[in-house]
């Protein structure tokens, strides 16, 4: 992506994964389907689906 996400609503199935590094590459969060969550302290620079 080419900026850093702080949020997500993930309103599918399927958890989905952000990580620090381009490419799913760094620090991986995983969050759950079906919820919201926001992450201040963390920069999310590319995402897929786990």
């Amino acid at each position: 992506m080419p900026f850093a996400v702080h949020a997500d609503l993930n309103n599918t199935t399927t958890p989905y994964a952000f990580f620090s590094g381009p490419g799913c590459t760094g620090i991986k969060m995983t969050l759950p389907a079906g919820d919201f969550h926001s992450f201040a302290s963390f920069n999310a620079v590319s995402v897929r689906a786990n």
